[in-house]
């Protein structure tokens, strides 16, 4: 046969072949986001637990800072914050939990700012253009091996003295082994906190995590005041009685002293937010503005 026939059979070959894995591909994915899709229905409870749902939004109520203008820094979706535009830039920032996501990073970089990165769940951070440095430590109550306090790795760099800082953290679930054990002198230092709360639909059902809860925020509220709510669409979401609550909140604080507030009549989420899950629909708050904590009988 022809080597010409032969060469050309063979390109016609791999096209379909390249045709059909692209189909395969296309198909899979689809496939993945319906199942994704069916997975995220609602877990419901029952009428009752709707007063612990409404407790903890209402503890988680936004305030508006007098002038403040909001800014989203970081990525499109997973990754990106609202925040306060005002302190942030030219000073030291420490992340906890970087994973392989530095959008944030990126951006806070970008401001002349030196990221101070932690996480001893990956060998390096994905490379970001600016100053940072990396430590193969977590968060922790005490440091050793494998954490540090978050006072020590203020000291270590030599930050202890300066009240501009800015915090993010975002460590699966760990936050509430950490808030418990910082103190209103070790929060000061910064003008504005982004973090994540994992896990609050447990403290729906389990009184002594909802204790643990309560106590977190009560820590950090007072030094900073919560300005911005966002629910992670990657986190599950529940309903009782016509109440939702979110498994993942994403959550923006300033300092207190830097601002007058007032009351919030935004409803969440914000224009400026995305969807953590670009392929899943947002998750809508609505307005906290109302909501009166409820009495704990449980």
């Amino acid at each position: 046969m022809d080597t010409q026939i032969v060469n050309e059979q063979s390109q016609q070959i791999h096209a379909i072949l390249q045709d059909l894995l692209n189909h395969q591909i296309e198909t899979s994915n689809r496939v993945n986001i319906l199942l994704d899709r069916v997975g995220q229905f609602p877990a419901f409870y029952p009428p009752d637990d709707a007063r612990y749902m409404l407790d903890l939004q209402a503890m988680l109520r936004p305030m508006t800072p007098v002038d403040g203008r909001f800014v989203r820094v970081g990525g499109v979706n997973d990754g990106g914050y609202v925040m306060v535009d005002r302190g942030l830039d030219n000073t030291s920032v420490y992340n906890f939990g970087i994973g392989n996501e530095v959008t944030w990073d990126q951006a806070m970089a970008e401001r002349g700012n030196t990221i101070y990165q932690f996480d001893h769940t990956i060998d390096a951070p994905p490379p970001v253009v600016g100053a940072t440095v990396f430590t193969r430590k977590g968060l922790g109550v005490f440091s050793d091996d494998r954490f540090v306090s978050l006072s020590e790795a203020i000291y270590a760099n030599g930050d202890n003295e300066r009240s501009d800082l800015v915090l993010n953290i975002d460590i699966e679930g760990g936050e509430w082994n950490i808030l418990p054990s910082l103190s209103p002198h070790e929060l000061s230092p910064f003008t504005q906190i982004v973090m994540e709360l994992h896990g609050l639909l447990n403290a729906i059902v389990d009184s002594t995590f909802r204790a643990k809860v309560r106590e977190s925020l009560e820590i950090l509220f007072a030094t900073h005041q919560l300005v911005h709510v966002h629910a992670n669409n990657w986190g599950a979401y529940a309903i009782a009685n016509g109440v939702l609550a979110y498994d993942v909140l994403e959550v923006t604080l300033v300092r207190k002293t830097d601002w007058e507030f007032v009351e919030c009549d935004e409803r969440f989420p914000r224009d400026l937010d995305q969807p953590n899950c670009p392929y899943r629909p947002e998750l809508r708050l609505g307005d906290w503005s109302h909501i009166i904590r409820q009495p704990e009988s449980r």
